[in-house]
């Protein structure tokens, strides 16, 4: 099939058969970049006549699912955004199982040759924190470290933390912003974002998910995505 009609032929795909995922494996980056902007592209043809509600569960949005770009042998790890990338569409794959529209996926042959979580291990490894919570700062802190989170004077880039007092400071990696608990005793008192340039606080919230903050450090030979099997423990990063 000629690549400029493959995306179309996804997009008819999805639509034929909305209660499937689809995943759509491309021999490179570029290829991967190309196929995921046309599919995109018709994905909005698609839906200019019909209503926005019925056009997002009809036409779900591509996700994007990039390969580590680095051999694990590297003593270099990959980038943080690219690690956010990944826990973030792994995060969306565990999230809309139940949904009747699954959404297409757009991968490449090294990405999905590449380990990652078992759904259970990454399930573990993920911890939701909602304001008025009962936690032990010390053991939140020892818990994020054993996620991969590395202790900073203060935070600037993902995948840091820092503590100071009763507050806690960490950046999630599929977190836009990082953000600020604070604590009175060990009942979590306030979630804010803040600026990692000024470290001024932004809005508040009321619960965050924390994902581990890489995925090469923490596994041991594990399972490929899809693999039932569960990913033995994992050790300290």
């Amino acid at each position: 099939m000629p690549p400029a009609a493959q995306a179309l032929f996804a997009s008819l795909l999805v639509r034929r058969f909305p209660g499937r995922r689809l995943v759509l494996v491309t021999d490179s980056l570029r290829a991967q970049e190309a196929l995921h902007a046309d599919l995109t592209t018709w994905r909005h043809v698609a839906t200019r006549t019909e209503m926005p509600d019925a056009a997002a569960a009809r036409h779900p949005v591509p996700l994007f699912f990039p390969a580590w770009e680095v051999l694990p042998q590297e003593s270099k790890l990959p980038h943080a955004d690219v690690i956010s990338e990944r826990l973030e569409i792994l995060l969306a794959l565990q999230g809309d199982t139940r949904d009747p529209a699954p959404t297409p996926l757009v991968t490449t042959v090294v990405a999905l040759m590449q380990r990652t979580f078992a759904v259970g291990a990454l399930r573990e490894r993920v911890r939701r924190l909602n304001r008025g919570d009962t936690v032990n700062p010390l053991d939140l802190i020892e818990w994020l470290e054993d996620q991969g989170y590395e202790p900073e004077a203060k935070v600037t880039h993902k995948g840091e933390l820092s503590w100071r007092g009763g507050i806690v400071d960490v950046w999630p990696l599929p977190s836009p912003w990082p953000v600020r608990l604070e604590f009175f005793g060990d009942e979590l008192e306030s979630l804010r974002e803040f600026d990692p340039n000024s470290q001024m606080s932004r809005e508040p919230m009321e619960a965050i998910r924390i994902a581990p903050a890489g995925e090469i450090s923490l596994l041991k030979p594990s399972h490929r995505i899809g693999d039932p099997a569960e990913a033995p423990p994992a050790e300290k990063a």
